[in-house]
């Protein structure tokens, strides 16, 4: 297993023709193994921020809704103390 590594850094290295194959293949090597492992990490940031997004959307349409309800309830108190003042003024007019 070992000389098998040590030939595909010889076959790196020989590839662009360094004087030290081995050195240079070992550090190709690393590179292919740093720019893949930096792709998975951005593509795991990448549906992070899609999963954040959507969970902020999410609660916006939930606070616009809550934000409705007490519009509407509030709206229906106004409502009720309006009819109380009409019928407290029906009152008044039929007791005079």
């Amino acid at each position: 297993m070992l000389n098998f590594i040590k030939s595909i850094f010889y076959m790196f290295g020989s590839l662009f023709g360094f004087s030290r194959p081995a050195l240079y293949g070992c550090v190709l090597m690393l590179a292919i193994i740093f720019v893949a492992c930096m792709s998975v990490f951005t593509v795991a940031v990448v549906k992070e921020v899609k999963k954040r997004k959507a969970n902020e959307a999410q609660d916006s349409v939930a606070q616009d809704s809550d934000n409705e309800i007490e519009e509407a309830s509030a709206t229906e108190q106004v409502a009720e103390e309006v009819k109380e003042e009409i019928a407290e003024e029906v009152k008044e007019e039929t007791a005079e």
